[in-house]
This record gives structure tokens, C-alpha cells and sequence, in this order.
């Protein structure tokens, strides 16, 4: 017992000490938390605005302006007046060279032709112009005219245009000319077309009606044309004297597919003709001087001029190789609506009345050759 008792005291004594080693006093402390930034609100990415396009330069209407070319070693240039029909991007009009005073010459006046082509947005935001025109050079000699085809290019805005070609081809006559270069500015008569107005939506164009009849008497408004104004008396150059012609012969234009001027676009197949060539008009009232004679059964008259009418006036003539007195027209207003109405008349003014302002007309007959005198609105 003696020897027992103090080695269990040892033993006590032992554990006590082991579980007082931990170091420190009481409880251990619970780690501190790591600092945490304080929380912030994602700031949202800002809508990308679209950066504004550039727009296609307008322009439908009258420009004049300078031309010059190359031939044979010379530099010549004159006067130039062009008219163009815009629809979006396509591009048709007609052209005259209508001042041979400058170092061209006398007999480069009343060269003319149809220009045609297409609008594009080059990668600087600039309006591009590529297209062809045709050439009908008159001869000197008054014995007839070259034709020749040239390829164009050129920038425009809506006040200045700049068309160049290359070179010019000649189908039907010797030589060659090069460097055609068109400078042009608005005519101050011509103010640039407003912008299109967007098209309706699909399916949903206005409503239409219209109603056609022959009227008497001349024509009480201005008239709109008269198929005797330069730019169509330029381009009858071919004469026509055979038989019962021979005392008031016909003086005949190229055939001709396109044509804008007062505002007024005409699109067929056609000739433009005196009628009467210095003769007497049965009926002057509603015929006389020059008329257009279409080669075809269709012609389409478009009105590009603001604000459009409701009522377009023009006189018809049947021919004889199709005596039918029918024609029938279909009409279009600028929503795409249409109507359609016929008239009966061998020889007379008819007046066309719709609802709505009148875009185009087309007039429908069943046979060539049949005849359309001056139009007024």
C-alpha cells in the first residue's frame, strides 16, 4: 500500500498537467472573417444606337449642264440637257445636245438618245451611277444618223451630277469618239424630288375608281405637252413622202422606249412624228403638229410631277390597219391601287377622272400604230 499510493498520485498529477498545456486561458477565439468589398450592382452594357445610313441621292427630273469628248485627236464640248425617271434604284431618262456653239460645232447639235442605269451606295456613303445610253448622231448632211451605245459611271447628289464614258461604240458608221464627259446641275425649274414615302403594306393598297369619256373643244388648261416641243421636234429626222404623203410629208423619229419631260414619263415602243408638217388639222382643236405613234398595243404614261391629279386629259386616233375604236386603260395611284375603265373613240380628246391622284395610266389597244397627241393635267 505504501508503495502504490504515491505512483497513483504521480499518475493524477501526469494527466492534470497534460490537459493544462493548450496554451492560453478559457476558450480558443473563432478566426476573424475575411474582409469582403461590398457588394455593387452590375452596371448594365448601353444599347448600341444605329448609326444613321446614308441615303440614295434623288434625281428624278431636269439637269443641264456641259459636255465635252474627244474625237480624232480634238477636244469639243457644248450644252447638254438630260431628264431622268427615278424609281428607287432605277434610273431611265433621255438626253439632248441641245447648244452646238461651243467648239463642237453646229453639226453635233440634237445628238440625242435614252440614258438607262442603276443607284448604289459606294463603301464612302456617296450615290454611285452605272448604266448605258444610247446615241443617235445626226449627220451634217441631213442624209440620216449613226447610232452608237456607251457605257457610264459617274457620282451625284441631289443637286450636281458627274457621268463619264469611256468610249463611245458605232454601230452603222466609221470612227469612233471617246471621253464623254456629262457635268450637270438641276434645273432651277426642277427642284429635287421629296423623298419616297414608304410603301403601304403589303396587300393593303387604297381604293380606286376612275371613269373615262370624250370631251369637246380644245384643250381650256396648259397643256402638258405637245409633242412639238424641242425635245421632240430634235429627234424627227427621217422623212416619209410616198404617195398620198407627197404634199404634206411625215417626218419620223428613231423608235424610241423611254421618255420623261414636263414631268410626264412616257414608256412603250414609239415613234414621235409631225402630223401635219406645215398642213392644215382637219380637226386643229384637238389635233395638230407633232403627235406620238405608238408601235405597239400598250403605252404607259407615268405622272412624276407633285402634287398629282385627278384628272388627266389626252387625245387618241386608231389607225387604219386596226380600226378598233376600244381602248382600255388601267390606272395606278402611288399605294398601288388600281382600276381599270375603257373608252370609245375614233379620233378625239378624252378626259380621265379618278378618286385618287393618278400615278400612271396605262392605255391598251388591240393593235400597233395607233396614235396619242399632247397631254395636259
Amino acid at each position: 500500500m505504501t508503495i502504490v499510493l504515491p505512483r497513483l498520485i504521480s499518475l493524477v498529477l501526469v494527466g492534470i498537467l497534460a490537459v493544462g498545456c493548450g496554451g492560453g486561458s478559457g476558450s480558443p477565439s473563432a478566426p476573424s472573417p475575411t474582409p469582403q468589398p461590398p457588394a455593387t450592382t452590375p452596371t448594365p452594357n448601353p444599347t448600341p444606337q444605329p448609326t444613321p445610313q446614308p441615303a440614295l441621292a434623288q434625281i428624278g427630273g431636269a439637269w443641264n449642264g456641259s459636255h465635252e469628248f474627244q474625237q480624232q485627236g480634238r477636244r469639243l464640248f457644248g450644252r447638254v440637257a438630260v431628264t431622268f425617271d427615278q424609281s428607287d434604284r432605277t434610273v431611265r431618262g433621255s438626253w439632248l445636245f441641245t447648244d452646238g456653239a461651243g467648239s463642237a460645232g453646229p453639226s453635233f447639235n440634237a445628238w440625242h438618245g435614252e440614258i438607262t442605269g442603276t443607284l448604289s451606295l459606294d463603301v464612302n456613303g456617296a450615290t454611285h451611277f452605272a448604266g448605258t445610253a444610247t446615241i443617235v448622231a445626226e449627220i451634217s448632211s441631213g442624209t440620216g444618223a449613226c447610232h452608237g451605245r456607251v457605257t457610264l459611271e459617274g457620282t451625284a447628289t441631289a443637286a450636281s451630277l458627274r457621268i463619264d464614258g469611256p468610249n463611245v461604240t458605232f454601230f452603222d458608221c466609221s470612227g469612233s469618239i471617246g471621253g464623254f464627259v456629262w457635268i450637270l446641275t438641276r434645273d432651277a425649274s426642277s427642284p429635287p424630288p421629296p423623298p419616297p414615302s414608304p410603301p403601304p403594306p403589303p396587300g393593303q393598297p387604297g381604293s380606286l375608281s376612275c371613269t373615262a369619256q370624250s370631251v369637246t373643244g380644245p384643250e381650256s388648261n396648259t397643256t402638258t405637252i405637245t409633242f412639238d416641243e424641242p425635245e421632240f421636234d430634235a429627234r424627227r429626222t427621217r422623212t416619209y413622202s410616198d404617195g398620198s404623203y407627197a404634199t404634206c410629208p411625215y417626218r419620223y423619229s428613231d423608235e424610241v422606249f423611254q421618255l420623261s419631260v414636263n414631268g410626264v414619263s412616257l414608256q412603250g415602243r414609239y415613234q414621235l412624228r409631225t402630223l401635219w408638217n406645215g398642213c392644215t388639222s382637219t380637226n386643229p382643236s384637238v389635233w395638230d403638229g407633232g403627235v406620238l405613234q405608238n408601235r405597239d398595243s400598250a403605252l404607259t404614261i407615268g405622272v412624276n410631277s407633285l402634287p398629282r391629279p385627278t384628272v388627266l386629259r389626252f387625245s387618241l386616233a386608231v389607225d387604219g390597219g386596226a380600226p378598233s375604236p376600244r381602248f382600255d386603260l388601267t390606272v395606278s395611284d402611288a399605294t398601288g391601287a388600281t382600276a381599270t375603265t375603257s373608252v370609245t373613240t375614233l379620233a378625239g380628246r378624252i378626259a380621265l377622272s379618278c378618286s385618287q391622284p393618278i400615278s400612271s395610266v396605262r392605255i391598251g389597244h388591240d393593235g400597233p400604230s395607233w396614235v396619242l397627241d399632247s397631254v395636259a393635267f
